[in-house]
């Protein structure tokens, strides 16, 4: 490992932010699902706003990547994040995919292709779907996403990732590289295309629809968010640059985030994706400095370890609760979703996250090599 990859080291803040991110997205599912929870009425237009929780896992992802890899200084260094990066991504998702698999049936039969085609477009559906879904880019067909086919409904935000991991250290190294006047403009132009696209969404709602899946699950729509995170980490934690006007101006603009919330009824999306953008940022650049005593730091960050698998466990649970579990209460409901989600978390973490992570990387480090070692042969012959 060279010196441009840090050691792992853990903010117990941006781990709580993580937590909290995945669960306001399980409680936005449980209340879209299940109905609301009555005791809850006074911060409903909160969890109704839970897909906010997406910009906020996208801008975490950007920020936390630019912590733990600041430049990439040979080919070692990129084959050592590609291997991580698989590693982080790939063994939840295959496993939360297989446990989904019983879903597929109910979900396909919107489309012409698995219904009308008999066996043979069954098996043509279900083998692209399949290829969709080991390379991770179900995102790129926003089709899927309405019918929320297999867990395509909550995977789309992988597919996303495996873009944003594609491009990170071209864009770290390139971010590097530019003044700091440069960054924060660019880090304006990236707020002005996510008010574009908020825009974009209103504008493509048809009267009585949703607003259009294009502008919420396409990576390329989601970059802006991804691309705030790393000048964020750049300008506010790397080049220590008005920290603490980050911070006023974050608390101001959550106000006003909190205000536009509770005085306007618009659809649950990302249309104030924009106006969270500066009191996220405030909140990833305090988390850098928060301190606090091990009996906090301790469970905080194991919250934050399991977060992925909160969020990935949610699209098994509350299909099987739905599908098998009947005439329950609203609140029976909520705390079956919310108790099995975490159970399963937990030991999907522990069974499969941890105990897979590193011969996950080991095999990607060697295929890797294997690749470039063939890739060498063939154009030096």
């Amino acid at each position: 490992m060279t010196n441009s990859l840090k050691e792992k080291q853990e903010f117990f803040a941006i781990n709580g932010l993580r937590f909290a991110a995945a669960f306001w997205v399980l409680i936005f599912h449980c209340s879209f699902h299940f109905g609301q929870l009555p005791p809850l009425r006074w911060v409903q237009p909160i969890i109704d706003q839970g897909p906010l929780a997406m910009t906020l896992f996208f801008m975490l992802s950007g920020f936390v990547l630019s912590y733990r890899y600041k430049t990439f200084l040979n080919a070692c260094d990129i084959q050592e994040y590609t291997a991580a990066r698989i590693a982080r991504l790939y063994p939840v998702y295959l496993f939360m995919g297989a446990i989904t698999l019983w879903t597929i049936p109910k979900t396909a039969g919107t489309f012409a292709l698995y219904m009308d085609h008999g066996l043979l477009g069954k098996l043509v559906f279900l083998g692209v779907i399949g290829v969709f879904f080991l390379l991770a880019i179900q995102a790129w067909f926003p089709a899927f996403f309405p019918p929320n086919l297999w867990n395509f409904g909550g995977s789309w935000s992988l597919s996303v990732e495996a873009f944003f991991y594609s491009f990170f250290p071209m864009v770290r190294n390139k971010m590097g590289k530019l003044s700091s006047r440069r960054v924060l403009v660019l880090g304006l132009a990236a707020i002005v295309c996510m008010l574009a696209i908020a825009v974009g969404m209103t504008a493509s709602t048809l009267k009585g629809q949703q607003p259009s899946s294009i502008f919420y699950v396409l990576p390329i729509y989601r970059f802006p968010e991804f691309l705030l995170g790393i000048i964020s980490f750049v300008l506010f934690v790397e080049r220590k640059l008005w920290k603490n006007s980050i911070k006023w101006v974050g608390f101001s603009f959550g106000l006003l985030l909190l205000a536009a919330i509770y005085s306007r009824d618009l659809p649950g999306l990302i249309d104030y994706g924009w106006l969270a953008a500066l009191p996220f940022l405030a909140m990833f650049v305090a988390g850098t400095r928060m301190t606090a005593p091990s009996i906090i730091k301790s469970p905080v960050n194991y919250c934050g370890r399991v977060s992925y698998c909160v969020y990935m466990a949610q699209f098994t649970t509350i299909p099987l609760i739905k599908r098998f579990v009947t005439e329950l209460s609203v609140v029976e409901a909520w705390l079956l979703a919310i108790g099995g989600t975490l159970l399963l978390a937990v030991l999907t973490y522990h069974l499969v996250e941890v105990l897979a992570y590193r011969q996950t990387k080991q095999l990607a480090l060697l295929l890797q090599k294997k690749l470039v070692s063939k890739f060498s042969y063939v154009t030096s012959n």
